[in-house]
């Protein structure tokens, strides 16, 4: 076998580099997203664009100095944070530019971005989740 041979039976059998690296790389954000559900029944409040991102973030100024996002996601996986939320009394809150925001800049078991620290805060004083 020449070596072109072998480098096209190798991609048959275990399939082009690139698909299998996205698709390990889709594979990890779904379970991320999916791990993140089991926390949405923890969360203060879920801030959503109505139907395209939902951010589920917890708040414990006994434990930490900054609240810290629970769950996240976008699409299928924001219905789902909504669908949690709604199941286990979690408020949620319609603000779209912030929940694009922190889907944007944020992460799993971090602080919300110092950035939305103020425009989070409003949400908990104005929803009497803090005084």
């Amino acid at each position: 076998m020449s070596r072109r041979e072998v480098k096209r039976e190798y991609k048959e059998r275990e399939g082009e580099p690139r698909i299998k690296q996205k698709r390990k790389e889709l594979h990890q954000e779904f379970a991320k997203a999916a791990e993140g559900l089991v926390n949405v029944k923890n969360a203060d409040v879920i801030i959503t664009n109505p139907e395209h991102f939902a951010v589920a973030i917890r708040y414990r100024r006994e434990d930490i100095d900054a609240p810290v996002v629970v769950a996240r996601g976008k699409n299928y996986f924001a219905q789902q944070i909504k669908d949690t939320a709604f199941r286990y009394g979690v408020l949620t809150v319609r603000m779209p530019e912030l929940a694009r925001a922190l889907y944007s800049t944020s992460h799993i078991g971090l602080p919300v971005p110092e950035k939305y620290f103020q425009q989070v805060a409003d949400v908990y004083i104005d929803n009497n989740l803090i005084e």
